[in-house]
C-alpha cells in the first residue's frame, strides 16, 4: 500500500509538473485548462474542472493551486 502511495505521489508530482509550464511551483486556471483540453480532456466537463480548480484555489486567498491543493483537486475531480 505504501509502495502505491508513493507511485501515486510520483504522478501526480509528473502530471503537476507537466502542467506547470511557467514553472512558477503553482497552477493557473489557464494552465489547468490547457493542459486538460490537451490531453483529451473532456470539453464538456471543461466548466466542472475549472469550478474544482477554483474552489481549491481561492480558499487561501490567491487564484492558483500548489501541489498540494493540486491533489485536493484530483480527489475533488473523482467525487463528481
Amino acid at each position: 500500500e505504501e509502495l502505491n502511495r508513493q507511485e501515486e505521489k510520483s504522478t501526480i508530482d509528473l502530471v503537476f509538473d507537466e502542467i506547470d509550464v511557467d514553472n512558477s511551483g503553482d497552477l493557473t486556471s489557464t494552465e489547468f485548462s490547457d493542459w486538460w483540453l490537451k490531453n483529451g480532456g473532456d470539453e464538456n466537463r471543461l466548466e466542472t474542472v475549472q469550478q474544482a480548480f477554483q474552489i481549491i484555489a481561492t480558499r487561501d486567498g490567491n487564484t492558483t493551486v500548489s501541489i498540494e491543493e493540486f491533489r485536493e483537486v484530483q480527489i475533488l475531480l473523482a467525487a463528481l
